[in-house]
């Protein structure tokens, strides 16, 4: 398995928790949310409805996202005006409160008027705290290549050497 087929499973997963608590989507400005959902950090803004396709809104940049993004729909992101026409029909948005500047939640608040935000950060911390078997083999991995490099500190380690001058 790879990031590309790990990021759709992701969605799904939070898609399936999204239906079950009557949300009509969760819309997510935190960049490192966006990263594990569509694997692109770019300036962004994702959007994943309870069914149907993801969209990434992306400020900045736009061209590396249509590249290294795992979905389909990525579009620049709207000007204010047409920002609400994005979301017809949605009333129920789930946002992570717990990462969500007052400044961001206001400004989105006033992109979406008559939307309900519900705190979906929970879910998300729980999401994301069950590790898939691509996950856990990357960890296994990571884990093997800090050991080599640990097991090799030996080798050039010298009496009297500084902590500085070993890192580097």
């Amino acid at each position: 398995m790879s990031l590309s087929e790990e990021c759709p499973a992701r969605i799904t997963r939070l898609q399936e928790q999204l239906q079950q608590q009557e949300l009509d989507g969760a819309l997510f400005i935190y960049p490192i949310d966006i990263y594990y959902f569509t694997a692109t950090r770019q300036n962004s803004t994702l959007w994943v409805p309870a069914r149907g396709e993801s969209m990434l809104l992306v400020r900045k940049s736009y061209a590396r996202a249509r590249q290294e993004a795992c979905i389909a729909d990525i579009r620049p992101f709207p000007r204010s005006k047409e920002f609400a026409s994005l979301f017809e029909g949605e009333i129920k948005i789930g946002m992570t409160f717990d990462v969500t500047p007052l400044l961001q939640y206001n400004y989105y608040n006033k992109l979406l008027p008559e939307r309900d935000f519900i705190d979906i950060s929970a879910l998300n911390r729980s999401l994301r705290s069950v590790k898939s078997s691509w996950e856990l083999e990357r960890m296994h991995h990571a884990g093997a290549k800090m050991s080599e490099v640990f097991a090799s500190v030996p080798d050039f380690l010298q009496p009297g050497m500084r902590e500085v001058d070993l890192a580097a």
